[in-house]
């Protein structure tokens, strides 16, 4: 039986609203069960601004996201990461809601 692997996925984003706001921070721990098996994060340019509440949220100011690749530069790896792993979320409906729509 193969052994499954469990995406756990972690984003920040400019607000509440993924038909709205952007991505800014992705984190994604890929585990067996046992043991963290990969790490993989990266701030993400989210092409419009992050308005100050979401900066004293989550710390992430313009200044740190403006040379940081945008979504799509770095869409692939994270399916790669992903795919045909058991996706895991502290609230799934807002980050699976995001990442579907940046795809």
């Amino acid at each position: 039986m193969k052994e499954k692997i469990y995406a756990i996925v972690d984003l920040e984003t400019t607000g509440g609203r993924a038909s709205r706001d952007k991505i800014t921070e992705i984190g994604i721990v890929l585990h067996d069960g046992r043991q963290i098996v990969r790490t993989y994060e990266t701030l993400v340019n989210p092409e419009c601004p992050i308005p100050y509440g979401i900066t004293q949220l989550t710390g992430i100011t313009q200044e740190m996201v403006q040379d940081a690749p945008r979504f799509f530069e770095v869409a692939k790896e994270i399916v790669e990461l992903t795919e045909g792993a058991v996706f895991v979320a502290h609230n799934v409906r807002f980050d699976y809601s995001f990442l579907r729509e940046e795809f």
